[in-house]
């Protein structure tokens, strides 16, 4: 799908360029932002872009960042303060994130590796799919 630049209508109602690359992966739903490295704080322009892009397609992809909890977490605090994994009061569960904040819907298991498709906690977690 091409890459387009819609006009950036801030609450001001001035118009302004994108700080970052969105391109359209789907024709109903769904865009990609590329120029944006999540490793590093946003800034208020930024954030409020991330917030009108998502607006604009529902669903954001931000391919090949290299992020740590810490990163995720600033970037999530953001848009609403984090809350805790339902995940936490389940003494059957492994969970592979240290932080409480963070919520494992992966096919990998606490150490990393891929879960056998029969495993049960890999069948609960399919219902996370688009």
């Amino acid at each position: 799908m091409p890459q387009h630049r819609p006009s950036l209508t801030g609450a001001t109602g001035t118009e302004g360029a994108w700080p970052f690359g969105l391109g359209q992966l789907h024709e109903l739903f769904m865009g990609e932002v590329t120029g944006l490295d999540l490793s590093k704080p946003l800034n208020g322009s930024q954030i409020d872009a991330v917030v009108h892009a998502i607006d604009l397609h529902g669903v954001l992809v931000f391919r090949g960042q290299n992020i740590d909890d810490a990163a995720q977490l600033r970037f999530t605090s953001y848009y609403g303060e984090p809350q805790k994994s339902i995940t936490l009061h389940r003494s059957d569960y492994a969970r592979r994130f240290r932080r409480d904040e963070l919520s494992d819907i992966s096919n990998l298991d606490e150490h990393g590796m891929r879960m056998d498709p029969s495993s049960t906690k890999r069948k609960l977690a399919l219902s996370t799919r688009l």
